[in-house]
């Protein structure tokens, strides 16, 4: 019911003046005026409990919304230093990019430079190679002359012939005068100078909900050579529309167009276990066996599949994630971070409890996030491993894999549940079952 305060109220009554402070109900257009002893009494009768637990959550819910804004800054912070950190990284890829093209431009300009100078060294040795028949000639020819003048019309003749080569050692000089220039490709500086960034900045929210489209279709990458059901255990689109994915089982690596047919596929050594991208045209793959265990790299290019490299380590190789030029690696029940050479730099995390602990994992803004699908959990660790959180669900069995999209939303999902859950950013509650 509404409340408002009147002013005093003032009557003359025998000269004397009478105060009352009142309050006026209003229900309606009526009007109720009542003593503020009234109300007060009211009041002192009445249970205050219910408005202060009213009181106490408001505080706990301002509380924690101080904190988490407080938290927010933080990793505001850890996802501007990852951003600088990514830029340095593409200055080294923009700078190594550069020396390779600068190599190969000058590798070309030196092979020019010998050829034509082979070229002119010729030329060289036939003109020292004609003065010195010159000269012998001029002996020859005052020594005749001194001599026997019978003969003069046989020097005469070889004289001619000699000047005849000379002249033609000449004109050869003015035609193949050699030099080089290079035309710069006007394109590159184009390019550049008319980028205004190398990227366009923009916010994102890692807890917005994802809503999955009930357009679902169902597909089946088999390609005839395949002797088992398709096993796939790692994918990933590139910007083209294209999608690479490995399929366990077959050991294959598949390579599909936007209609999502097979057009291309490869022969693995072993079984693979995950996949994750490297570049623009570049996949990581975890391959493994009771006696290999390694990563093998593939470039994707113009519509197939060509293997780059292949490291290999002395414990298993289950999962993969490339990120900010190191290499993360489960074995299983470990987490090792490692070089693009090969070199480990740290083993992060450990759990030897089951055999798959740690088994998959993914990166974004300071946070891996680790399913543990022996026992149904997905756990966040700090990049140098400290354990964050560990999240559990109902309705999430056997985790076993987990994607962070671009806009940082975390997305886990359970096999043996035949769910998708879309986790907070911190790796603590669920937000939203996307679909089973």
């Amino acid at each position: 019911m509404p409340r408002c305060n009147l002013p005093e109220l003032k009557t003359r009554n025998n000269d004397i003046y009478i105060r009352y402070r009142v309050y006026a109900f209003f229900t309606g257009n009526a009007a109720s005026v009542r003593l503020i002893s009234e109300v007060t009494e009211d009041l002192k009768t009445s249970n205050l409990t219910n408005i202060t637990y009213d009181i106490t959550a408001i505080i706990q819910l301002i509380n924690k919304l101080q904190t988490d804004r407080v938290a927010n800054i933080r990793t505001l912070q850890n996802s501007y230093e990852n951003i600088l950190a990514e830029l340095v990284i593409m200055q080294q890829k923009i700078n190594d990019a550069y020396d390779k093209l600068e190599k190969n431009t000058i590798e070309k300009l030196n092979s020019l430079r010998i050829e034509l100078s082979d070229s002119i060294q010729v030329d060289i040795n036939k003109c020292m190679k004609q003065a010195d028949e010159m000269k012998s000639l001029n002996d020859i020819v005052q020594e005749i002359v001194q001599k026997d003048e019978s003969l003069s019309f046989i020097a005469h003749q070889k004289c001619c012939k000699e000047l005849s080569a000379s002249n033609e050692l000449e004109k050869e000089r003015e035609v193949h005068e050699y030099l080089m220039k290079l035309d710069i490709r006007p394109d590159i500086l184009h390019l550049v100078s008319s980028l205004s960034s190398l990227g366009e900045s923009a916010q994102y929210n890692p807890n917005k909900i994802i809503k999955a489209s009930s357009n679902m279709t169902t597909i089946t990458p088999k390609v005839q050579k395949d002797s088992s059901e398709c096993s796939i255990r790692g994918i990933c689109l590139f910007a083209n529309n294209t999608t690479v994915l490995v399929d366990r089982d077959n050991k294959k690596i598949k390579l599909l167009d936007k209609e999502l047919n097979v057009i291309f596929y490869l022969h693995l050594s072993t079984f693979a276990w995950d996949l994750s991208q490297v570049s623009f045209d570049e996949v990581a793959v975890t391959i493994d066996n009771d006696k290999i265990h390694g990563v093998e790299f593939f470039l994707i290019k113009n519509g197939s599949i060509l293997k780059k490299m292949a490291l290999y380590f002395p414990h298993r190789c289950r999962g993969v994630t490339f990120s900010m030029s190191y290499l993360y690696i489960t074995s299983g029940n470990a987490l090792y971070q490692y070089s693009m050479t090969g070199q480990q730099l740290k083993k992060l995390y450990e759990d030897t409890a089951r055999e798959f602990t740690v088994y998959k994992t993914a990166i974004c803004v300071g946070k891996i996030y680790v399913t543990n699908s022996s026992h149904h959990k997905l756990i966040t660790l700090a990049m140098d491993g400290t354990l964050l959180s560990t999240f559990t669900d109902q309705e999430l069995i056997g985790p076993k894999d987990v994607h962070v999209t671009f806009a940082g939303q975390v997305l886990v999902c359970g096999q043996d549940s035949n769910t998708i859950l879309q986790i907070d950013g911190d790796g603590q509650r669920e937000t939203y079952n996307i679909g089973d």
